[in-house]
């Protein structure tokens, strides 16, 4: 049931209606940002949408049982507060997302509210976007709990794992050659890294086009020798959204691979393992004890 004011109601049921969309999308940051299917910006409870004629939602509808509820959104990245580059950064993922229908010409009538949610998956292109808008039936479908496993549940530097990760992390080395394809990058590491951690590694840029964006390392394609790393080119994942300069910086954020070997002899955290290596498969359970 939804809360709608007596004099928005009335005005549902005549034939001809003054109804324009409001989306007020609160980031991560704590940025808040208001657009408007209307041709002219509305102020409606502190928050200034804009006027964007690009924001097309797909067909609402809500269900009474626990399937999630899910709007595709589809526009134009006519917006100075949305660009592709920010996008491509991140800054607007899992963005918390209110939608909206006001009466623009008498906003006392006060809003319906049509759904409440997250931006999900976002494509963009060069001049156009769509976003997926998470109900919040889709926090119903998550996993609570945790399984059991015999690598650790935990990621390197969280606060179950309670490593500091920042005595590890080479802050702000530089790019000294990029391959054409903008994948491999050679970086003058500062201090020597076992390759378990550079082949589970992150880079984050903190210079450049790219400054903020963080990507996952491939692998490794150099050479380790005593306590040196020769040729330290890396393969990314996932070539970051502009070419990679000579000349940037980057964080290099060694990673792990969870096992208990690479907590104990690299990480020296052991006690903070959360994984259990010592619990029988179910190979193991199947076949029984040997005879």
């Amino acid at each position: 049931m939804k809360d709608i004011s007596p004099e928005m109601l009335a005005h549902l049921a005549e034939d001809t209606t003054t109804l324009a969309y409001l989306w007020k999308v609160v980031r991560e940051d704590g940025q808040v940002f208001g657009f408007t299917s209307h041709d002219e910006q509305i102020v409606y409870d502190g928050v200034t949408y804009e006027a964007s004629s690009g924001f097309m939602p797909t067909s609402i509808a809500t269900n009474n049982g626990l399937a999630v509820d899910d709007v595709e959104l589809e526009g134009i990245l006519d917006s100075e507060a949305i660009t592709q580059e920010d996008i491509m950064r991140g800054l607007w993922d899992r963005a918390e997302v209110f939608l909206y229908q006001v009466n623009y010409k008498d906003l006392t009538m006060g809003a319906i509210i049509l759904r409440r949610g997250w931006l999900g998956e976002i494509t963009a292109g060069t001049n156009r976007f769509n976003v997926e808008l998470r109900g919040l039936n889709q926090r119903l479908q998550q996993q609570i709990g945790q399984n059991y496993s015999p690598i650790c549940r935990a990621s390197l530097g969280d606060t179950k794992c309670k490593f500091d990760l920042d005595t590890v992390i080479d802050s702000d080395i530089g790019v000294a050659e990029v391959t054409a394809d903008n994948k491999f990058v050679d970086l003058e590491f500062t201090q020597f890294y076992e390759i378990e951690q550079i082949n589970t590694a992150k880079i984050r840029f903190t210079s450049g086009a790219n400054q903020g964006v963080v990507r996952e390392v491939k692998r490794y394609l150099g050479a380790v020798d005593g306590q040196t790393n020769y040729g330290e080119w890396l393969e990314l994942f996932i070539a970051p959204p502009y070419p990679i300069e000579v000349g940037d910086t980057v964080d290099f954020i060694p990673g792990c691979n969870k096992t208990l070997q690479m907590c104990r002899d690299i990480y020296d955290n052991v006690i903070n393992f959360r994984g259990e290596p010592h619990v029988p498969v179910a190979d193991t359970l199947i076949k029984g004890p040997k005879r």
